[in-house]
C-alpha cells in the first residue's frame, strides 16, 4: 500500500496501526522511527547472587524486518525478575538484558508477544556483548565471571552492570542522549549535559546552564600548505555559550613527535562557526618557549561565518606559523582565548 492511513475504515491492518501510532514519537528517518526507553522506568536493581530485576516502564521497540513494519509499543506494568546463567568455567562473557517483541509474521518465531529477557554472550578472554536479536531494544550489558553461581560468589551487580537504555520521546520532545545519534530536522532538540538544536548537518549547543564549560577538540592546522602533526602533543579546548556569545580557551602542547607543516600561518578551529553577518573578532595568543621561558603574545582573527581562527600575527607583521613566532620544538605552548559572536 503507497498510502496508509491510520483509523480509517476496518480491514486496517496491523502495520497499518504501528504507523500510524509513529506518528506521535520522534522520527529517524522519513518512515522509520527512534527506538528505545520511555524516560523513567526499566531500571535494573540485583535482588540475589545471580537474579536480577527489571522496574516497570515503557518503550518503542521499531520493527526489524524493514521501516514499513512500524514499531510497537511496549508497556512493562510489572517488575520482572530474571536469572542469569552460571559462568563459564574458564572465560567471562556479557550478556544483555533486552526489552523484545515476537512476530511470527515478520521474525517465524510463531509467537506474537514483548518480553523481557537475557540474550546470553559468548565466553572469551575478551567478550564481546552479544548481537541483538531483531525487534529488540539493549537495556543492559552484564558482566558474568568466569565460574559465578549462586553457590560460588555470584554477579557483583554494583561494578557488573553496564546502562545501555537509549530514549526516545514523542514528537517534538527532548531527547535524553549522550552522543552517537544525528537529528532529522533542523530545530529538533536533544539533552547531552546541556540542550543542543539541531541545524541540519551538526548540533549546536543552545543555552548551556549558566557557568558550565563544555569541552571540544580543536583541530590545528596550516593554510594551505602541509599540516602541522600534534604526535605525541596535545591539544584541549573548552567554552561556554552565554546567549550569542562564545568564551573559549584552546592549548596546544608540542611534543617530541609533533611536527610543525609547511608555509603558511596557522589556524585552529573554534567551537561553533562566527556569526555570518557579524564583525571579525580579535583572539588572544600566546606562544610559550621552553628554552627561554619568555611568553610571546599575538592575535589572531576570527573573520564572520568561519569556523577557525585563520590569521595569527604579532604586531601586525609576522604570521605565526613554523618557525615564528619562536623555533617550536617539544614542550612549547600555543594557547589562544577570546569571545566572539554567533548566529
Amino acid at each position: 500500500m503507497a498510502v496508509r492511513v491510520g483509523r480509517l475504515a476496518s480491514g486496517m491492518t496491523a502495520e497499518d496501526h504501528r504507523l500510524a501510532a509513529a506518528l506521535t514519537m520522534t522520527p529517524e528517518t522519513g518512515l522509520a522511527t527512534r527506538g528505545g526507553c520511555m524516560p523513567g522506568g526499566l531500571a535494573f536493581t540485583g535482588v540475589s547472587a545471580m537474579t536480577a530485576r527489571i522496574s516497570p516502564g515503557r518503550a518503542w521497540i521499531p520493527g526489524g524486518s524493514t521501516a514499513a513494519q512500524g514499531g510497537y509499543a511496549v508497556a512493562v506494568d510489572a517488575d520482572t525478575d530474571l536469572t542469569f546463567g552460571n559462568g563459564d568455567a574458564a572465560n567471562p562473557r556479557i550478556d544483555s538484558v533486552v526489552v523484545r517483541v515476537y512476530d511470527t509474521a515478520y521474525d517465524a518465531s510463531g509467537q506474537t508477544l514483548g518480553a523481557v529477557e537475557i540474550v546470553k554472550g559468548t565466553p572469551a578472554a575478551a567478550p564481546a556483548a552479544p548481537l541483538l536479536p531483531v525487534s529488540a531494544e539493549r537495556l543492559f550489558n552484564v558482566a558474568v565471571p568466569a565460574g559465578a553461581s549462586a553457590g560460588g560468589g555470584g554477579i557483583t551487580w554494583a561494578t557488573a552492570v553496564s546502562d545501555q537504555r537509549r530514549y526516545t520521546v514523542s514528537l517534538g520532545g527532548i531527547v535524553p542522549i549522550s552522543s552517537g545519534w544525528n537529528g532529522v530536522y533542523v530545530g529538533q532538540y536533544r539533552d547531552s549535559g546541556g540542550l543542543q538544536r539541531w541545524t541540519g548537518s551538526s548540533w549546536q549547543s543552545y543555552f548551556p546552564t549558566p557557568g558550565a564549560w563544555t569541552a571540544y577538540t580543536p583541530s590545528w592546522d596550516i593554510s594551505g600548505m602541509t599540516n602541522p602533526v600534534l604526535g605525541n602533543g596535545t591539544i584541549k579546548g573548552r567554552y561556554q555559550l552565554i546567549g550569542k556569545t562564545v568564551v573559549f580557551a584552546v592549548r596546544i602542547a608540542m611534543g617530541s613527535t609533533t611536527t610543525y607543516g609547511g608555509s603558511g600561518f596557522y589556524r585552529v578551529t573554534v567551537p561553533i562557526p562566527s556569526a555570518p553577518n557579524g564583525l571579525p573578532a580579535h583572539i588572544a595568543c600566546t606562544a610559550n618557549d621552553v628554552s627561554d621561558g619568555v611568553m610571546r603574545s599575538g592575535r589572531g582573527v576570527l573573520e564572520p561565518g568561519s569556523d577557525r581562527v585563520n590569521v595569527m600575527f604579532t604586531d601586525n607583521v609576522d604570521y605565526w606559523k613554523p618557525g615564528q613566532p619562536i623555533p617550536w620544538a617539544a614542550g612549547d605552548t600555543l594557547a589562544f582565548s577570546g569571545t566572539y559572536e554567533i548566529a
